[in-house]
């Protein structure tokens, strides 16, 4: 139905697949965004009269649509990162951000991560990242050690920084299913007559509950895992030429795995530290354009400790 067309990888590709992957490079706005001043001595027009247009300076592009254009502001805490709307505003954030200290020289550092699902391929991003990275376990953050040496956390029973595990979602959900029916019962005395249970009935659901808390308290203490090794050193980005954290995966690990993620698929974070203690990264594959072609994720430091939880 769709063409194809070669990439330089030496792989056909849909063309619908190259135009999500340029329109996901797009996102990543201007080199520069316009300053305050330069925004408001465009002339922008009260109704839409065709396409953005794009003014030039030198080799930098830069986005002169409308009078609404994001101006350079750089977020203050965790939650701005969180609260950043486009990829574009990340991606800007990062460009503003600068290298961190190398983390892990002084013993193992742990850190929490979530993917900031920003950009058209965000839904692509997010199942790679948890569902095909992962040894079948949630993608929840990195472990840096001494010696430039790093590796990825999956799975564990406890909750990140960024939210509850899957198991404690469940149950909070039928538990939130549970109180809503209770308060509909209320005024509906027919499903309060329905939801009257037998002895029997009532027993079957206390043994349930039962083996729920087990399972959760079974999984609360079940270890997360640590796989993917690369190797962290600072080093020039490739989206800007300027400092930045690199985690290379072509340089650590002799599994299959790494083989294929590092060596084959030549995956690469470039981070820079946006605001004190809040690292912003992009991830990427050289098979798929690199670092320009990024999904964005954030890391901050762990709250628990590294003997909370023995990982294997």
């Amino acid at each position: 139905m769709f063409g194809v067309l070669a990439a330089g990888a030496g792989l056909a590709l849909p063309l619908s697949t190259v135009a999500l992957v340029a329109l996901n490079i797009a996102q990543n706005g201007p080199a520069r965004p316009l300053s305050l001043d330069e925004i408001l001595s465009h002339e922008v027009s009260p109704t839409y009269e065709g396409r953005t247009k794009f003014a030039w300076k030198g080799d930098q592009g830069l986005l002169a649509s409308t009078a609404f254009t994001p101006t350079d502001t750089a977020p203050e805490c965790l939650n701005d990162v969180l609260a950043l709307r486009t990829k574009a505003d990340v991606v800007r954030a990062w460009r503003n951000g600068s290298p961190p200290e190398l983390p892990g020289q002084s013993g193992p550092e742990l850190f929490d991560g979530a993917v900031l699902n920003r950009g058209v391929l965000s839904p692509a991003s997010s199942f790679i990242t948890h569902k095909l990275f992962g040894p079948g376990r949630r993608w929840r953050g990195k472990l840096f050690d001494q010696g430039g040496q790093g590796c990825n956390r999956f799975g564990g029973g406890r909750k990140n920084r960024f939210g509850v595990t899957r198991d404690e979602q469940r149950a909070l959900q039928e538990q939130i299913r549970a109180d809503m029916l209770e308060r509909k019962a209320e005024f509906d005395p027919l499903m309060r007559e329905l939801m009257e249970q037998s002895p029997d009935e009532a027993r079957a659901q206390s043994l349930a509950a039962e083996r729920r808390a087990v399972a959760a308290d079974a999984q609360a203490r079940r270890s997360e895992l640590r796989r993917r090794p690369f190797e962290a050193r600072i080093g020039p980005s490739r989206l800007d030429g300027k400092p930045a954290l690199i985690l290379d995966y072509s340089a650590g690990g002799e599994s299959a795995g790494d083989a294929l993620w590092g060596r084959v698929m030549g995956m690469r974070d470039e981070l820079r530290e946006v605001t004190p203690g809040v690292l912003v990264g992009l991830g990427s594959f050289q098979v798929s354009g690199g670092v320009r072609n990024n999904a964005p994720f954030v890391l901050v430091r762990s709250e628990a400790a590294d003997d909370d939880e023995s990982a294997q």
